[in-house]
């Protein structure tokens, strides 16, 4: 009777199998659009003034992604998701006759990103997926002359790289990108040829095509051997891993008919001296906190910045201060208000507190990356924090640091760190940390580490870091 049973469940499941494949394969793939615009009207500048004269029009290219739905956890223990102040985006999209425009706001409360012009992606960065092949062999799990994924460092995200990169620029010509720094993150605009793609350049009046962006997140200093500190990625349309294919790409349909034409912008932003704005930074309210927040990081490239960084960091809004201290970590060539910036670390050290909000953490991250870089980092006011364990880019990003620092009175507490059982990579982190500090003391604790923790990685970070010191050491004896 049982055998019986069981025959008829497995005829069920047998006969209920192709209606669940039918129902998957019949859910309805995200769609976008992307508005028709006339040749030329866009302008890649890192700027919006075109695209709000294209004014009503706008609302129908706008993608929206700002819910944890439309984010990928890839390392839970550099922390979770915080909101859209610390992930999202909004992204507009058009085309002309020779490029396909995207225009996107990418919020993110910590811009870092310390790898190099051929590993772009080990850290923060923006990243274009498209799938312009026929319709009806896209979004398929092989990859086509049709399929590619652009990737994008924003200037200034990366302090060797303060303008806008594009990975392999080379292979892809005529792409453009520019960014600009925002109180909040950055926006980008780009611009791709539709030219590259095969099917695109045959067929000029293509009305749609699988596509994507993503911006990583990453938060946290250090690059470890491992991979980069990258926390998770957001998605402005289908969360999956594009890279790998475009199965899961959306749907961008391409908007066709007469070609739209901006209209002028009236208002156009305030230009400011740098006396004026050092005025307005000392003085700044909640209302225009922004407004001078911006103001500052336009002018990082400037020859008077460090002028302007030290009063923004004396400023009494922390939006302010934000964007004086990033403008500082950014150029660490600039002269810097090193008692302020240790001053703003002290107040929790105090205490051993974390800044409550992320703007607050995010003035806590880059005034201690700032100090670091300079070697002036007070090991007393960051040494609290190698052991916090609720705020993982805050924690990870001093252990780090007080290695760059380069005093050997934070060895003790990175050698702590690497006996964390709970947390592999915070331990990776000391070991990185230890072996950039170059401290022979630090040796005995990186030794027990490579022979008996538990995590491979955690091991070879160890071993790289001995023989950077022991490297040092050689170097010193000669």
């Amino acid at each position: 009777m049982l055998l019986r049973r069981c025959s008829l469940i497995l005829c069920f499941l047998v006969l209920l199998l192709p209606l669940l494949t039918w129902a998957d394969e019949a859910a309805p793939r995200v769609t976008a659009a992307a508005i028709c615009v006339a040749d030329g009207v866009i302008k890649v500048d890192g700027r919006d003034d075109d695209w709000r004269g294209l004014g009503a029009a706008l609302e129908r290219c706008k993608i929206a992604s700002e819910t944890k739905e439309k984010m990928l956890i890839w390392e839970p223990l550099f922390g979770g998701y915080g909101g859209p102040e610390d992930a999202s985006l909004t992204v507009y999209t058009a085309h002309d006759s020779k490029n396909l425009y995207i225009l996107a706001d990418v919020h993110d409360d910590l811009l870092i990103n310390q790898s190099t012009a051929e590993s772009p992606f080990m850290g923060d960065d923006f990243e274009v997926y498209i799938d312009a092949g026929p319709a009806g062999v896209r979004f398929t799990t092989s990859k086509t002359p049709d399929y590619m994924q652009l990737i994008f460092l924003p200037g200034h995200l990366n302090t060797a790289l303060p303008r806008p990169l594009i990975w392999q620029g080379k292979a892809r010509p005529g792409v453009q990108a520019a960014s600009r720094l925002r109180p909040w993150g950055y926006s980008i605009e780009i611009a791709i040829p539709t030219a590259l793609f095969p099917n695109w350049a045959a067929n000029p009046g293509l009305d749609s095509i699988g596509f994507d962006v993503m911006t990583t997140d990453c938060d946290t200093a250090g690059i470890d051997c491992h991979h980069a500190a990258v926390k998770s990625s957001c998605y402005a349309l289908s969360p999956a891993q594009h890279h790998a294919s475009a199965e899961h790409l959306a749907l961008l349909k391409l908007e066709q008919g007469v070609p739209l034409l901006p209209s002028p912008i009236a208002g156009q932003e305030k230009t400011y001296s740098i006396n004026r704005l050092c005025k307005m930074a000392k003085t700044a309210t909640p209302e225009n906190a922004e407004m001078v927040a911006q103001a500052i990081l336009d002018r990082i490239d400037d020859k008077q910045a460090g002028k302007l960084a030290d009063a923004a960091v004396r400023s009494p809004q922390p939006l302010v201060r934000k964007a004086g201290l990033f403008v500082l970590y950014q150029r660490k060539e600039l002269k810097a208000p090193v008692a302020q910036m240790a001053g703003l670390l002290s107040i929790h050290a105090q205490t051993e507190t974390i800044p409550p909000t992320l703007t607050e953490q995010s003035v806590w991250v880059y005034a201690m990356l700032a100090l670091a870089e300079r070697g002036q980092l007070p090991v007393i006011a960051a040494s609290p924090y190698t052991m916090a364990i609720n705020v993982p880019a805050v924690r990870l990003s001093t252990i780090w640091a007080l290695g760059l620092n380069a005093d050997g009175k934070a060895v003790k507490e990175l050698s702590a760190a690497l006996h964390d059982e709970k947390n592999y990579r915070a331990r990776m982190a000391a070991a990185l940390a230890l072996g950039i500090l170059g401290d022979p003391a630090a040796l005995p604790a990186l030794q027990e580490t490579e022979t008996k923790d538990a995590d491979m990685y955690c091991r070879q970070q160890a071993k790289e870091a001995i023989a950077k010191i022991q490297a040092k050491q050689g170097g010193m004896k000669k």
